[in-house]
């Protein structure tokens, strides 16, 4: 599990390791004056204009916007540097800043939840083919069906002479 964690930019820095980044579409107003700098910025990682207009940051409408901008991460547009993001965040622990306040209230405190998730190892690929043996030898031909070996010499199904 990673190490990610929220913080609002314009709020007085917290002793916290790990990599700074900004996860705004523009640099925050307060930039000049703010006491954390970030090291990397991810500008594609922000939730669109529309989507931060019409969600205020208030618990009663957080809900719905993060499962909103849990579907706006999966554009692809935004994976290159989503796929950054949980790289740094496999390497050590991500400090994710914002320029709005409360953070646990913005997409940071989304991204965050998702980036502390378990990537899921992807699935080996299913042999193909069937088994190893040949079985063509065992069917037959009068009705397709494998007769039992008990009854090698004439199929179950069909009653049929097979070459037991």
């Amino acid at each position: 599990m990673s190490d990610v964690r929220v913080h609002s930019i314009g709020e007085r820095p917290r002793p916290t390791r790990g990599v700074r980044v900004l996860v705004e579409r523009s640099l925050p107003v307060t930039w000049a004056r703010a006491p954390v700098r970030p090291d990397v910025w991810f500008p594609a990682l922000a939730p669109s204009a529309s989507l931060r207009q019409r969600y205020p940051a208030t618990e009663w409408a957080f809900g719905e916007f993060a499962d909103r901008y849990a579907a706006e991460l999966d554009e692809p547009g935004r994976q290159a540097q989503y796929q950054l993001l949980r790289d740094l965040a496999a390497d050590g622990p991500v400090v994710l800043l914002v320029s709005a306040s409360p953070a646990h209230l913005t997409h940071a405190a989304v991204l965050a939840c998702r980036l502390r998730r378990p990537v899921r190892a992807a699935r080996p690929p299913e042999p193909e083919g069937g088994d190893p043996a040949c079985w063509a030898g065992l069917v037959c031909p009068e009705c397709g069906r494998i007769p039992d070996a008990s009854t090698a010499v004439t199929c179950w199904s069909c009653q049929a002479v097979t070459a037991g």
